[in-house]
């Protein structure tokens, strides 16, 4: 198996086992993509009675955000490749009523849906964790109907992401994980370039590629909050912490909370954070 297959495989699995955290952890989510859910829809410009395309689709706010949007004739096709999300995202369409949703295994990289068959794909923190983001916006150009929008959005530059750093950085000095260098491969900041970002796109044959930045701020009541969200979401925190034993934990835990101590605000913690959006349309 070849490194791209390995890190695919891995990437499934991790993210299998992340699902129930994400369900759980929803409104922490949707706290953080209060900007970002808004400006994925407005630059998707859906109207009534189109059919959106949802990359990575997790447990599918985004999604549903797009289907009331879209309205009862229309469709939106929620897409992940693990199981375990897209039925999060089926429950969560269940929840709010929807009927025009619908949510399928799929690999972003290998679309299994016809030419021009699509409007729109929007895809929300998913595209800079693809073993091969170039051939994922080939497939979004094929399946895109002709003047078709994509909207995406990935992590903006560390340095304005503090937030994964505070439990990732002390995993780091404790020896546990591997600091990510910028060849690094996939990850949170593989795509941080504005000038890489925009590229990618124009590369894969898009036409008016634009690249914004937006706020997309973490938002805790208090340490715990902090630690339980932190430590589930995260795929590489969450199989790291799980093999420690309770001294070991005890230990990082008081080194996270003593990093937390800038973040700290009268209503709770704020932890910056800034992701990049990347618009653009298939050329008619």
């Amino acid at each position: 198996m070849d490194e791209a297959s390995a890190y695919r495989e891995q990437s499934r699995t991790s993210w299998q086992s992340a699902a129930a955290a994400w369900e759980r952890e929803r409104a922490a989510v949707s706290r953080a993509a209060a900007r970002v859910t808004p400006w994925l829809t407005g630059h998707a410009e859906l109207h009534p009675g189109q059919t959106v395309l949802e990359l990575a689709c997790g447990t599918g706010e985004t999604g549903m955000s797009a289907a009331a949007m879209v309205g009862p004739e229309g469709r939106v096709i929620e897409t992940d490749q693990a199981p375990a999300m897209v039925e999060a995202a089926l429950r969560s369409a269940a929840d709010l009523g929807l009927d025009n949703v619908e949510a399928r295994v799929m690999d972003a990289e290998r679309l299994e849906l016809p030419d021009a068959s699509v409007d729109a794909v929007v895809c929300r923190w998913g595209l800079m964790l693809m073993a091969d983001p170039a051939a994922c916006l080939a497939e979004v150009l094929r399946v895109l109907r002709p003047g078709g929008r994509l909207a995406a959005v990935v992590w903006g530059p560390p340095e304005d992401n503090p937030w994964p750093a505070v439990v990732l950085g002390v995993l780091i000095e404790e020896g546990l994980i591997q600091p990510a260098g910028p060849d690094s491969g996939p990850g949170l900041f593989a795509l941080a370039d504005e000038a890489r970002l925009r590229d990618l796109g124009v590369r894969a044959g898009f036409a008016g590629v634009v690249v914004d930045r937006i706020a997309a701020n973490w938002e805790y009541s208090d340490a715990d909050e902090y630690w339980r969200v932190q430590t589930t979401l995260s795929t590489a925190a969450a199989r790291t912490l799980a093999t420690l034993d309770d001294d070991r934990l005890a230990r990082i835990r008081r080194r996270v909370d003593e990093r937390l101590d800038p973040f700290r605000t009268a209503d709770g913690l704020v932890l910056p954070g800034v992701s990049l959006g990347v618009a653009a349309r298939r050329p008619l």
